[in-house]
């Protein structure tokens, strides 16, 4: 039977020592290279093609660690139709939202508040509550009328900007002051009637 020496077995410990910081080290660096890939694979497209565009954000949605930043892809893609504004950007951003929709990527009321804030001359930010007395109450009257002033210069991004839809952006707009007004007015009124009371 062979005796190791005290020295023999130090080195040896300080070998296995060394291969276990080395493999620490090396997988360190693979995690860093693989954080370094993904955030790489997952960059905005840098072209102002719009079918380019829309080609390399469905190829990187198709990642499931890029799909956290939909928000900036669709915002990229919004900047790249701008620069090249035609009436069938509309259709390509229609079938965008479905791919995205049916990919599971986002919900389908996602896709529809998507597409009408941007191409429709609807408005997405109006609330549900039927009661307008409560949607204006206090500070809620400044954020509703931030949301609808917010998505009505959307439709000018979607509608004038991409599409080159004059009567519909128009559209959008005459709504939009009608929108304004009669919520304004309403709150004046249940201001009103609470001092009443």
């Amino acid at each position: 039977m062979m005796v190791l020496s005290r020295n023999v077995l130090n080195n040896l410990a300080g070998l296995a020592l060394l291969a276990s910081m080395a493999g620490l080290v090396a997988c360190a660096n693979g995690a860093a290279q693989t954080k370094t890939s993904n955030a790489e694979a997952c960059q905005l497209p840098d072209t102002k093609l719009v079918d380019a565009a829309f080609s390399e954000v469905r190829n990187k949605l198709s990642n499931t660690e890029c799909q956290s930043r939909y928000a900036e892809y669709y915002q990229k893609l919004l900047e790249v139709a701008g620069g090249d504004q035609r009436s069938e950007n509309r259709d390509r951003f229609f079938e965008f939202l479905k791919w995205s929709y049916k990919q599971g990527i986002i919900s389908r009321h996602q896709a529809e508040s998507y597409f009408t804030r941007y191409f429709r001359v609807e408005f997405v930010s109006l609330p549900d509550d039927r009661n307008v007395c409560s949607a204006m109450d206090g500070s809620r009257e400044s954020k509703l009328l931030g949301k609808l002033d917010q998505e009505m210069r959307d439709k000018n991004t979607g509608l004038l900007d991409i599409v080159g839809d004059k009567d519909g952006y128009f559209d959008a707009k005459r709504r939009y002051d009608s929108i304004v007004l009669v919520l304004q007015t309403t709150a004046s009124a249940c201001k009103s009637g609470n001092r009443s009371l």
